[in-house]
């Protein structure tokens, strides 16, 4: 099969789009192109995202800043958990992407909720205090996710919670009963980690990275949701649609096999009653550290 030199892969993903700005590696699409997986992917973890959040803290009332927030689904949710007197900010590096999240909004008549474009990188510009930041599969995208957690104590006061949700292992991805045309999706998303340079273990590295910095961790656990129904299968040919380019570029396969496999996932959605389990990832919460003031002693 033809290799093909990775400038040559950089530059082809580039003018089909494929390369983000927040990370020079991101390879699936965003925007109304990526819209119909994303809404997907929020209806497979947003409720295992709220499970979390409910064991560590409220929504109501409270300001939550949502970084990374893509077409703002789940920030909209967020306003409505945080109303009558909280609000949200979403911020992501895709002017894109937060159009849709503000048309969204503004069609689903949410008032308290804002949106903009910042990168995770340059989150400690935006100047303000939140009572929750949340982070969901944003941190394993950036060239440095240590720097961007140490950046967030900026935005934090003294009863604010940082909570993130990162891939631990793409490994993890599994299908009951075994199905040859999900072996084959499998190799194809981990051909798209490779090249993405995407890191799906940064969940195993968080409570390291948290620990380091002046944070302690309030709760963690791990998720992996199941996709079951035909709806939430949609994904799997979704996400090769959308990285087809790159998997063509990388010399990983052929146009006429990347076809054949999406057909062959859209049989597989519509037909098979095979349980898929997603890739695990780690939920965490940590707030600041208490800052202990010694008394002064008193010396007669």
């Amino acid at each position: 099969m033809l290799r093909i030199s990775s400038l040559v892969v950089n530059s082809m993903l580039r003018l089909s789009g494929f390369v983000g700005k927040q990370s020079n590696h991101y390879t699936l699409k965003v925007g109304e192109a990526g819209a119909p997986r994303l809404t997907l992917l929020n209806e497979l973890c947003n409720p295992h995202t709220f499970s979390f959040i409910k064991k560590v803290t409220s929504l109501e009332n409270k300001r939550i800043l949502d970084v990374g927030c893509g077409i703002g689904i789940l920030s909209s949710a967020f306003a409505v958990h945080a109303l009558p007197k909280g609000s949200v900010l979403g911020v992501d590096i895709s002017a894109e992407q937060l159009q849709i999240a503000d048309e969204r909004a503004k069609k689903e008549n949410i008032a308290n909720i804002k949106f903009q474009q910042v990168a995770a990188e340059n989150i400690d510009q935006l100047h303000e205090t939140f009572d929750i930041i949340y982070f969901r599969f944003t941190l394993m995208h950036l060239q440095n996710a240590t720097m961007v957690i140490e950046k967030v104590l900026s935005l934090m006061h003294e009863e604010s919670v940082l909570i993130c949700e990162e891939a631990s292992d793409i490994q993890t991805l599994c299908c009951n009963p075994p199905e040859h045309v999900f072996d084959k999706w499998k190799k194809a998303v981990e051909k798209q980690v490779e090249l993405s340079n995407s890191d799906f273990t940064i969940g195993k590295k968080l409570i390291d990275i948290i620990s380091e910095q002046q944070l302690t961790l309030m709760h963690a656990e791990t998720a992996q949701p199941v996709i079951e129904t035909a709806r939430l299968k949609q994904q799997l040919w979704q996400g090769v649609q959308e990285i087809s380019a790159l998997l063509v570029a990388s010399g990983f396969c052929s146009e006429p096999e990347i076809e054949e496999m999406i057909a062959e996932l859209k049989v597989f959605a519509n037909t098979s009653t095979a349980k898929i389990g997603f890739f695990n990832y780690l939920q965490v919460a940590a707030k600041k550290n208490e800052i202990k003031v010694e008394k002064p002693v008193c010396r007669l």
